[in-house]
């Protein structure tokens, strides 16, 4: 299997709904979707493991979406834009690696410089990519729903940056909503 075949699409959006359902039963208890700061710090203190789990899993989903990028790229003869997504995989990375090794008080310096790695700098990142390579795809399947998927994206970077809460929550969900689907589309349909 060649890095950037087909299936990388479809790895791409099992991943996203595995870590998406991770996100409700490990991340949601100590997440911006609990608005009582001192319910999610004890959810965060007696579940630490969940809490680096469901980290884990959306590390591995950003791993994927590269991919889906890469084959997406390939398809069209531009990796460039990869490389915007892989800086944002970087961010990303980071920022989960802070909420998996040190696990912040949502009320904390670390906790918010996290939340801006990944939810602002890495979905930031890969939104653009996503844009760019929507913009340079001439035949692209269910256009539309793509550009659901982005504006969802710009939301939740959006959000992350002028911190939010609910803001993060609501675009987080639509941003799978219509990403996921698209992708799975995507992989069938795409030229």
């Amino acid at each position: 299997m060649s890095l950037f075949s087909r299936s990388a699409a479809y790895i791409c959006a099992i991943m996203h709904i595995v870590a998406g359902i991770g996100a409700i039963f490990f991340l949601r208890g100590g997440s911006e979707a609990i608005s009582d700061i001192h319910q999610r710090v004890a959810y965060m203190t007696q579940f630490p493991d969940r809490w680096r789990l469901g980290w884990f899993l959306w590390m591995l989903a950003a791993l994927t979406l590269i991919l889906f990028y890469g084959w997406w790229g390939s398809r069209i003869g531009k990796l460039w834009p990869v490389a915007i997504a892989a800086a944002g995989l970087a961010c990303d990375w980071s920022g989960e690696s802070i909420f998996i090794a040190s696990i912040p008080r949502p009320d904390t310096r670390l906790y918010r410089d996290a939340a801006l790695l990944t939810g602002a700098a890495g979905n930031g990142l890969y939104t653009v990519a996503a844009i760019i390579l929507t913009v340079a795809t001439r035949q692209l399947p269910w256009q539309w729903l793509a550009w659901c998927a982005w504006m969802a994206g710009v939301a939740l970077t959006t959000a992350t940056i002028f911190n939010s809460d609910m803001g993060v929550t609501v675009a987080s969900a639509a941003l799978m909503i219509f990403f996921v689907p698209w992708v799975v589309i995507a992989g069938k349909k795409m030229p």
